[in-house]
């Protein structure tokens, strides 16, 4: 007997050993050792089915068979994410993918995908708007336009079986769902759950289930077709799947069942909401025995705060009805409604809502019964108020009887008018009004009382020292509880200026209308011209009024930008600065392009509102003639290049031509006139580089030729160690005419300090300095501190070359003076007056 226990028992537990295991043939285990990665394409937006979250993660029913199979046949599933199910079709028809985990079986799939069992199965079903007739049959849709997914199923199936429904297709479900509910289309055809899951997703509360289809989607994992053996091996892993685990993911995403009341997976919550109602009705009851007790016996006439208890009493009966109508389905119980499922979140919140109601009344009860005695006080000062608001209104108050008498004016009412309030109190409106206005008034004034009110209704009113104010006016009636006339109930302002300021504008634009300049205006919103002045359409070859009406585009020229481009980079600056000033490129109605100086400013016209005002002057001959003169700087610029190459050239030459004669020479006297012969050169030479290396030529920065200068003849003389020269120059900018003589002033200058203000051998020091004395004057100064050998030499007289030509240069060409100081050295003083312009 034992022997056959152990027998049983060794049976029994290979059972549940074996249970989860697979009977794969040698052929698919070795074709599972091969292909471990297995590509595979979910529908992107095909919730709860399939799907991806927020992070990229591959979610639905799908998925989490997916899962399940990966874990039984030990592979791994790559993921494709496509933007849409067309993507996801094609590519597994080019084999880009291997695996299609949740998609309907059709006849044109099964070309080029095997099919597995059907695990999930869903009927189509008809969506339509809650005012849409009830479509419950497909022939309903005969003739109507229907969306559907594009790719999907339903597709198919329509198409083939009932042609004559106008399929309308679109890429995503939400945006079929969207054309339902804005009436785009007459309905949608989509898959079930699918479908409930977008409308609660979208929140789009206009739509529900009209009707079922006569198809059903039977979702299977497709698979290739070239591949057998996978679908072979995804159908043992599905019939492999425990049915309980099948029922959890379905329940996971999708449930409709229900339960006995013990038996809702949510019992806990639902217990959790009657006791707090019961909760809440004991607190009720023991604040008003203990309210009863400590305040109504104290103020017995307060007896009517029962019917609050009344009410209160019945919130609290609500309250339970909710929570009962949420369980039981009252309409489904009494009606034979359909059942709808039991929402526990949405039974607490509207117990909350009710409790916080409930005590909100309360609260403003009590409130009201406590501060009872206060209520007299507080509405005379909201009385002193409101006069006060209504004696200092800005805006003026009337109210007339049923015969159009006033019966009240408020202070701004009088002081716009000039009148004492005993000179208006029982007169009649009408004898107020321009004679114009007095029979409008009261022919139109019976109409008034029967409307009930009136808007922007203009009149002219006569103030007290005779001149007519134009006035504009808003009323309404005030009725007395039977319904019968009580009042007028009126205000107005006055908008004389305003109506001046109108007839000024439109003046204004008579004269813009015949001014020499073509103007024109457009709306500064949607940019389409609204006038134009006669001027303006001719300058562009319109006819009268033919350019209103259309974009102001239309005169801009295609250069860089577009013409649309161009009037957005316009319309960018004027919204941003209010104004823009430029040139621009127009074209002409035939097409010939012309420049035009533009000015653009925005205003508010009293008729189109906010608008462009756009001066347009034809520049075409001025910017001919710019042309010509770029072109003709451009001819002497390459003149001036040349120029100053060939006398670069022939300055070099001299300046060689001199080192070669110095070189085969001994004497001395030659040896230093061919040096000073040199730097005469060099200083011209540098004035010349100078002038063509300045972009203009009357501005010749003197700090720096100066300083080139001056190292120059440092190294020439060969005096850096001996002499140091001290350079002060300001930030001076000299003409050509100034530049020359100045620089070969202060070489003679300063090659005579260098020569002869030392012996050979001494130290000194040499200041150059040139300043600008004030807004014309030009000061300087060449000093040294040696025994200058022409200490007594009169300057004036002498005929030595270098001080000749100095005294030439200042008098003549500068047209100014020069000083000589003898003080430990000497020192030339020079000034002249600022050439300008």
């Amino acid at each position: 007997m034992k022997k056959f226990f152990f027998l049983y028992f060794f049976i029994f537990l290979s059972s549940i050993l074996l249970a989860g295991k697979i009977d794969f043939t040698q052929s698919e285990l070795q074709w599972l050792e091969t292909h471990k990665i297995i590509r595979i394409a979910p529908d992107p937006d095909f919730l709860p089915i399939e799907s991806f979250d927020e992070k990229g993660n591959y979610i639905g029913i799908s998925a989490d068979y997916m899962k399940l199979i990966e874990k039984e046949l030990g592979i791994k599933f790559e993921v494709i994410r496509c933007k849409n199910w067309d993507e996801v079709l094609d590519k597994a028809q080019k084999r880009e993918v291997d695996l299609l985990p949740a998609a309907a079986q059709t006849p044109h799939r099964a070309e080029h995908m095997l099919f597995s069992s059907s695990y999930l199965v869903f009927p189509g079903v008809i969506i339509t708007r809650h005012d849409y007739e009830k479509i419950d049959s497909t022939e309903k849709l005969y003739g109507k336009k229907v969306t559907i997914v594009s790719g999907y199923v339903w597709q198919e199936y329509f198409t083939l079986h009932h042609p004559k429904i106008e399929i309308v297709l679109v890429n995503f479900i939400q945006d079929g769902l969207r054309d339902v509910a804005t009436g785009e289309v007459d309905a949608m055809i989509a898959t079930l759950p699918v479908a409930l899951y977008y409308i609660e997703k979208e929140g789009i509360l206009n739509l529900h289930v009209s009707g079922e289809t006569e198809f059903f989607s039977k979702l299977s994992i497709l698979t290739r077709k070239d591949w057998p053996i996978l679908n072979s091996i995804i159908n043992k892993a599905l019939q492999n799947i425990p049915n309980k685990k099948k029922k959890e993911i379905y329940l996971k995403w999708i449930s409709f069942e229900y339960n006995s009341f013990f038996g809702i997976r949510n019992f806990k919550e639902v217990l959790f909401i009657f006791l707090t109602q019961a909760l809440y009705i004991i607190i009720i009851i023991l604040l008003w025995r203990n309210f009863k007790k400590k305040y109504l016996l104290k103020y017995p006439e307060e007896r009517k705060i029962n019917i609050l208890f009344i009410t209160i009493v019945m919130i609290v009966f609500l309250n339970i009805i909710v929570i009962l109508n949420e369980y039981l389905d009252i309409p489904n119980l009494i009606l034979g409604a359909p059942k709808t499922p039991f929402n526990y979140r949405e039974s607490l919140f509207e117990s909350l809502l009710i409790n916080l109601v409930g005590i909100f009344i309360l609260r403003q009860f009590y409130k009201d019964i406590k501060i009872q005695k206060k209520m007299d006080i507080s509405l005379r000062e909201s009385e002193e108020k409101y006069k006060a608001l209504y004696d200092n209104a800005p805006l003026a108050y009337q109210s007339l009887n049923e015969n159009g008498c006033f019966i009240d004016v408020n202070p701004a009412w009088l002081n716009i008018l000039g009148y004492q309030r005993e000179e208006v109190i029982g007169k009649c409106y009408a004898d107020f009004l321009h004679p114009d206005w007095k029979l409008h008034f009261e022919k139109n004034f019976p109409e008034f009382k029967r409307r009930g009110y009136v808007h922007d209704v203009q009149f002219k009113i006569r103030h007290k020292d005779g001149h007519f104010l134009i006035i504009s006016f808003e009323g309404c009636i005030g009725y007395h509880p039977n319904g019968s006339f009580r009042q007028t109930y009126c205000v107005f302002q006055d908008i004389t200026e305003r109506k001046l300021m109108e007839q000024f504008v439109s003046t204004q634009a008579e004269v813009t209308k015949n001014m020499a300049e073509g103007a024109y205006i457009v709306g500064l919103h949607d940019v389409i011209i609204r006038w134009a002045s006669p001027r303006f359409e001719g300058m562009f070859g319109y006819e009268p009024g033919e350019m209103i009406g259309k974009h102001a585009s239309i005169v801009n020229a295609p250069i860089d930008l577009t013409p649309t481009e161009r009037a957005e980079e316009i319309m960018e600056v004027i919204i941003r600065t209010g104004e823009w000033h430029g040139e621009v490129k127009n074209i002409k109605k035939d097409g010939t392009q012309f420049w035009c100086l533009a000015s653009v400013s925005t205003f508010t016209h009293p008729e189109y509102g906010e608008v462009l005002l756009s001066v347009h002057t034809d520049i075409t001959e001025r910017k001919k003639a710019e042309e010509q003169i770029n072109e003709s700087l451009k001819e002497k610029k390459i003149l001036l290049r040349e120029l100053h190459h060939r006398v670069k050239n022939n300055l070099q030459i001299i300046s060689s031509t001199l080192d070669m004669s110095r070189m085969r020479t001994n004497d001395q006297k030659a040896i230093d006139l061919f040096t000073d012969a040199k730097a005469r050169i060099y200083a011209i030479a540098l004035i010349h580089s100078q002038i063509y290396r300045n972009e203009r030529f009357n501005e010749i920065d003197m700090e720096k030729h100066i300083n080139e200068l001056v190292n120059y003849l440092s190294s020439v003389y060969g005096t850096q160690k001996m002499i140091t020269l001290i350079v002060n120059i300001s930030q001076i900018y000299l003409s050509i005419a100034q530049t020359m003589p100045c620089v070969l002033i202060l070489n003679e200058l300063i090659t005579n300090a260098l020569k002869n203000a030392f012996k050979k051998g001494e130290k000194g020091t040499i200041v150059v300095s040139m300043q600008k004395s004030n807004q014309d004057n030009i000061i300087i100064i060449v000093k040294d501190d040696g025994k200058n050998v022409f200490e007594e030499i009169d300057f004036y007289k002498t005929e030595t070359l270098g001080l000749k030509l100095v005294r030439n240069l200042v008098q003549q060409q500068l047209k100014g003076k020069i000083d000589i100081h003898h003080n430990n050295g000497i020192e030339f003083i020079i000034k002249f007056k600022l050439m300008k312009e």
